[in-house]
């Protein structure tokens, strides 16, 4: 993780868990950073637009 540039991004580097309790959060990580990164992609396209 200390060479990833972008730290939010781990969930898409870690690899996808088999047992259910690991999964749940997994799957968490995963929807958080999606909102993210919608978020981060909305102020970037409302930049542009200035």
């Amino acid at each position: 993780m200390d060479g990833l540039e972008e730290k939010y991004l781990i969930s898409e580097i870690i690899k996808k868990p088999r047992e259910q309790e690991n999964l749940a959060y997994y799957n968490i990580l995963k929807r958080a950073n999606k909102s993210m990164l919608e978020s981060v992609t909305k102020v970037r396209v409302a930049r542009k637009r200035l």
